[in-house]
């Protein structure tokens, strides 16, 4: 019987599996699209694609500027509110605080007072990351 690290590394391979059907059914989309539209309006599409983010792009960076502003104000705002939650707009800013405290320091305590352990809640927390090569 395989142990658990074994299996974790098959779930694993599968969701990466899965990762690249998915990719390569949007490349095959791709190359469907690319052999319906013909290449002189693929380059007008791309010619005025090119144009319509030159032309735009002051006013998207203006744009992404005010909004981190206006994110940055509310997060401040919100956090000497204490923990909170503020929906508008169809948005929602939401302050918690987590404490955190000097794992091996407790340990030395608990040491010495076993029940503080009682109060120790491990919550695990997981990612799936894509590999990077070195």
């Amino acid at each position: 019987m395989p142990d658990n690290m074994e299996m974790v590394r098959a779930a694993l391979a599968r969701v990466a599996e899965i990762r690249d059907q998915l990719a390569r059914a949007d490349a095959m989309w791709r190359e469907i699209e690319d052999s319906i539209i013909p290449a002189d309006i693929r380059e007008k599409l791309e010619t005025a694609r090119e144009g319509w983010e030159a032309e735009t792009a002051p006013m998207r960076e203006a744009l992404a500027a005010a909004e981190r502003e206006a994110k940055d104000l509310a997060e401040d705002l919100l956090l000497t509110s204490g923990p909170a939650t503020v929906r508008a707009a169809g948005l929602m800013l939401v302050a918690s605080f987590r404490v955190s405290w000097d794992g091996k320091m407790l340990q030395r305590i608990a040491s010495e007072h076993p029940d503080v352990m009682r109060a120790q809640k491990v919550k695990p927390y997981i990612s799936i990351r894509k590999e990077t090569s070195k």
